[in-house]
């Protein structure tokens, strides 16, 4: 994937309800944002997690790293 392709609106990472779940977020938010995971296909949602791990991965270099 091209990350000079992952800053914008139009291709921003969608979060899973899943992840929001996880995070703590309402419940209401987590229906909203179910009915637009639904909306992408198999392929972009996995698209989505794909970006959602590389973003993560931007934001914490050392995360997986083994611990001294």
């Amino acid at each position: 994937m091209d990350k000079r392709t992952m800053i914008g609106a139009e291709n921003s990472v969608v979060v899973s309800p899943a992840e929001m779940r996880d995070m703590g977020m309402p419940e209401s938010m987590i229906r909203a944002q179910t009915e637009s995971w639904k909306k992408l296909s198999p392929q972009e949602q996995q698209e989505q997690l794909c970006r959602a791990a590389q973003q993560d991965e931007i934001r914490s270099p050392t995360a997986g790293s083994p611990q001294p």
